[in-house]
């Protein structure tokens, strides 16, 4: 493996597709979106549930109106083994409303890709077939299945990097490290199965090709500070480990690496693995491409500091208009 071009995805790469970046899970239209689309009383409860718990939060300055510090400051307090987060109204235990939170963010997913699945913005068809052509790696943190479903939709295979050995230059190599909507194991026997659909996370009906079990669980990475229980896991930590180490492999070999929205924001593993992987990358010419349709301050200083000894060159353009230069 000796890739040229490295493409890294974040959210704002799906966005294109109208899936929505950090900052629109928690705002009104999504909600009522959802609601709409999941007609029965118990999900909708679910979601008013959420709202009047971020809403008391967004009031009294908590956090910002962003997914990644809602999840935060719930997990944290479950780290810091509070068992409820209260409002002057009602009690909600940390561990409730975070998976609420995660089955929120799964639902709205997935309603979305549903939505657009048969008329995906033809820029990602394009995009797509130009890194297969010339075999490049796609690391993403999304979750979605955009890409699966577009190299579908064009006829191109795909394969995850979770076997290294048997890697296949036939097939568009696909690392998701923050795992997939797609993936899940079964909580009874452990295999990992790969399905062509979300799984909405804790209420699916699949059942396990193993033991025939309904005990399936997505297999998520959440945007918060404590993930070592995650990467840890003994039923997919070694997973989503290997897709990390294959990351690792193709960064550091890199001739160019481009970024398309992704904000390169707290997430200090992802930091990590850039600062590591380019310090082992000898190649003098590296290019560091930052493809976003607001590149700010914040934004620039965030790369600078994670990138180090390459500077970054940044294009403020949506990722509709640099698929068209390809």
């Amino acid at each position: 493996m000796n890739p040229k071009v490295v493409y890294v995805l974040g959210a704002g790469f799906s966005n294109g597709a109208k899936l929505p970046i950090s900052s629109e899970f928690l705002i009104d239209d999504s909600f009522d979106y959802l609601k709409n689309k999941l007609k029965d009383s118990h999900s909708k409860k679910r979601i008013e549930k959420i709202q009047r718990y971020v809403q008391f939060r967004l009031d009294n300055g908590y956090f910002a109106n962003n997914i990644e510090e809602v999840l935060n400051h719930v997990a944290t307090a479950n780290y810091l083994f509070m068992e409820s987060v209260s409002d002057k109204n009602e009690s909600y235990s940390a561990d409730d409303i975070f998976d609420n939170l995660l089955w929120y963010i799964t639902c709205l997913i997935n309603e979305k890709t549903t939505d657009i699945v048969k008329r995906i913005p033809k820029e990602y068809s394009t995009f797509l077939k130009h890194v297969h052509k010339n075999n490049y790696p796609i690391i993403t943190f999304n979750y979605d299945l955009i890409v699966e479903n577009t190299l579908h939709n064009i006829d191109l295979d795909f394969q995850y990097g979770i076997e290294e050995d048997n890697l296949d230059d036939d097939f568009q190599l696909i690392l998701k490290l923050h795992g997939s909507l797609n993936w899940s194991h079964c909580n009874k026997c452990g295999p990992v199965n790969m399905y062509d659909r979300v799984l909405v996370y804790g209420n699916n009906s699949l059942l396990c090709p193993i033991c025939k079990s309904k005990s399936i669980s997505s297999i998520l990475i959440p945007p918060v500070v404590y993930k070592d229980s995650y990467y840890n896991d003994q039923l997919f930590g070694s997973l989503v480990r290997e897709s990390w180490s294959v990351a690792r492999e193709v960064l550091s070999e890199a001739k160019k690496i481009v970024f398309i929205g992704f904000s390169m924001g707290e997430d200090a593993y992802a930091k990590e693995l850039f600062k590591l992987s380019l310090s082992m990358n000898n190649n003098p010419n590296l290019e560091c491409i930052v493809v976003n349709k607001t590149c700010s301050k914040e934004l620039k200083n965030r790369y600078i500091s994670a990138l180090v000894s390459v500077k970054p060159i940044f294009k403020e353009i949506t990722f509709e208009e640099y698929s068209k230069i390809l």
